[in-house]
């Protein structure tokens, strides 16, 4: 905590009519505070604290994290928790042959909790849902 202005789910902050969304602000949820320095999240954020300061009831939760980039000519796509998974968490990687794609799945208490293709673009819409149990 303390990286950011914080905020409430609807973007107020502890002053009265002030707002704040995208980098500066600082979700506090169950104890523990994510900060969204990306693009995606802070043009979401701004739509939505727009909406809150006209009135609308707005009770925003940090989505899956979504991270896409294009370093020269490779793809490169984050997606879920990658970089903090938990210790116990099963990473495995692949190259698909024939291709110049690999790809890195986190696995963690039997879900996917993260996936981070190379040289593959992903859009977030098409992600899915990551966190839940194979049936």
């Amino acid at each position: 905590m303390g990286r950011g202005i914080q905020v409430s789910a609807s973007f107020a902050t502890s002053l009265p009519n002030v707002w704040a969304a995208g980098d500066c602000s600082e979700f506090v949820a169950n104890g523990k505070s994510v900060v969204e320095q990306i693009w995606y999240s802070a043009k979401r954020q701004g739509g939505l604290a727009a909406l809150a300061m006209l009135g609308d009831p707005i009770d925003y939760k940090p989505p899956i994290f979504f991270n896409s980039a294009k370093f020269f000519e490779i793809e490169y796509t984050t997606v879920g928790v990658v970089t903090q998974a938990p210790k116990e968490a099963f990473h495995f990687s692949a190259r698909i042959p024939g291709r110049e794609i690999s790809i890195l799945i986190v696995e963690h208490q039997g879900a996917v909790i993260g996936f981070n293709p190379a040289r593959l673009a992903l859009e977030p819409q098409r992600v899915g849902t990551l966190g839940e149990r194979a049936p």
